[in-house]
């Protein structure tokens, strides 16, 4: 279940896929526990929270925060003619994090993944940019979406340049990413621009627009202390 935990009774458990999320109510406390397979994972004593949320958020915080970019390898490759577009989706992995509120403030109590965690080199190994690392299709329906697991990132792929290209990866920056579910365990992002500008480089645009019918997740203090005016970003090191 993503979105707010009931708190009406003393104690309330939440399962995801592996992890067990409780909630025990003391007093003005909540004793927030991650349990997997019956052994406590993390716990932590909230005080005075007026509520509390389970959000995906950017998969860029386990074991630790590296960096700020998320690497998609496709399974299958996507070959475009001169001055032509598609459009489509891939999947991504999520973090999922724990949200204490109290006003306006929020604080993350807990993030974790619900996936195996593998990061990668973007790039030449003096310049290029440490990213998560996934593998996913291309594929022009949504299929095969694993709750708690992954998002959908909608995609529309433009080839700019006078050659044929293969469009075999995407470089996604996750400051940049909205975060959107459903309280079943579905989650978007926002739709995801590629132009591709030549045969190993392209622009990455984020779009503003929020996803209808759906809730918008929070975001990390961690990112929105860093979100850029801009909502562009490069891929200079192969597409």
């Amino acid at each position: 279940m993503y979105g707010q935990v009931a708190l009406r009774d003393r104690i309330v458990r939440v399962k995801l896929v592996q992890r067990t999320l409780e909630f025990h109510v003391e007093g003005n406390s909540v004793i927030y526990r991650r349990v997997i397979d019956g052994n406590l994972e993390y716990e932590c004593e909230v005080v005075s929270t007026e509520a509390m949320f389970i959000e995906p958020v950017a998969p860029i915080f386990t074991p630790k925060r590296l960096t700020h970019f998320i690497l998609v390898e496709f399974t299958n490759n996507v070959v475009l003619p001169p001055e032509s577009s598609t459009s489509g989706y891939t999947r991504i992995p999520v973090d999922i994090a724990v949200f204490a509120v109290k006003g306006e403030e929020y604080k993350v109590i807990d993030v974790f993944s619900e996936n195996k965690v593998k990061y990668a080199l973007y790039g030449p190994k003096n310049e290029g940019v440490i990213a998560r690392y996934y593998k996913s299709r291309f594929s022009h329906e949504v299929e095969g979406l694993e709750y708690f697991k992954e998002a959908i990132v909608p995609l529309e792929v433009i080839n700019s340049h006078d050659k044929w290209v293969k469009f075999t990866q995407v470089l996604l920056d996750a400051n940049m990413l909205n975060f959107y579910y459903e309280h079943s365990g579905k989650a978007c992002t926002q739709k995801v621009k590629v132009e591709v500008t030549s045969d190993s480089s392209a622009v990455v645009e984020y779009s503003k627009e929020d996803v209808k019918g759906m809730y918008k997740a929070r975001k990390p203090l961690k990112l929105t202390l860093f979100m850029p005016s801009f909502r562009r970003t490069e891929m200079m090191w192969g597409i």
